[in-house]
């Protein structure tokens, strides 16, 4: 396969020179360079009993598995999202903690809203002071989703709008004034 790719790559190379003919000239013959395929790595003869090594993988970093999270949900792939959020949320990347909590639910994984793994997300976010995570608790505690009480909203909108989220400030200063 890798040998095919970088064939239509050089010969991609050589089309420019077709387009830059005249329509009058004749067309002259394209001599392509003579190609030598080499492989990168020597192969070995493999034997049939000899073990077959796994394939060598690189760790995923927290960044990286956010970032194709955010791609993925931009995509519409809420699986791809979930998983890859999943994996930044398991080291601690409170934003990616979010994302999970918001395909959650709005159920956008399976298409049927779960306001228990939503809320279980958004804590693990809000532990780190994230405010959309603090400010979708309040508004899941105020509604009684996911196991939360609507007495602790007030608490979850207070620590967002410290943060400096804009609609918990508003949800907040609701609360006040009730």
């Amino acid at each position: 396969m890798k040998r095919s790719f970088f064939a239509v790559l050089l010969l991609g190379s050589a089309m420019p020179a077709f387009a830059q003919e005249s329509q009058d000239a004749p067309p002259s013959p394209v001599i392509f360079p003579q190609l030598e395929l080499v492989d990168a790595a020597p192969v070995e003869a493999e034997t049939p009993d000899a073990p077959q090594a796994a394939p060598a993988l690189s760790p995923m970093g927290s960044d990286e598995a956010f970032e194709r999270a955010q791609l993925a949900f931009a995509t519409g792939d809420y699986q791809a999202a979930l998983l890859f959020g999943d994996t930044a949320a398991a080291a601690r990347n409170a934003e990616a903690s979010t994302l999970v909590g918001l395909i959650h639910k709005d159920g956008l994984d399976d298409g049927e809203p779960d306001a228990y793994a939503a809320a279980l997300a958004f804590r693990r976010a809000a532990e780190q002071e994230e405010p959309i995570a603090l400010y979708e608790l309040g508004l899941m505690a105020i509604a009684a989703q996911g196991g939360l009480a609507p007495v602790s909203a007030r608490g979850y909108f207070s620590r967002a709008a410290r943060a400096g989220h804009i609609p918990a400030m508003v949800e907040y200063a609701v609360i006040l004034r009730e």
